[in-house]
């Protein structure tokens, strides 16, 4: 637990689901406004992509999407902070 206070918001990323619109977008707006970057996830592509332009836009965080089985996005997290620990070192 006491690793985690090493880390500031902007290190943090935020995997929300069903966050096309709604209590999802209202959520992803939050962690977007406290600083992480955001890994959005729906069903519906079009509402997806505005949703994440929308984040873009208003708090000029990184945010990026995955429609479909969330495992995508897991998929994604875990990629980007492997390239980013290979690249460091």
């Amino acid at each position: 637990m006491n690793q985690l206070r090493n880390y500031s918001n902007k290190d943090r990323i935020a995997v929300v689901t069903g966050s096309s619109k709604g209590i999802g977008k209202a959520i992803d707006m939050e962690f977007a406004k406290a600083g992480y970057s955001v890994v959005i996830n729906a069903r519906n592509e079009k509402e997806l992509k505005q949703a994440a332009e929308d984040i873009c836009q208003r708090w000029r965080k990184s945010c990026f999407y995955t429609r479909g089985y969330i495992s995508g996005a897991f998929l994604y997290i875990f990629d980007r902070r492997r390239r980013e620990t290979l690249w460091k070192n």
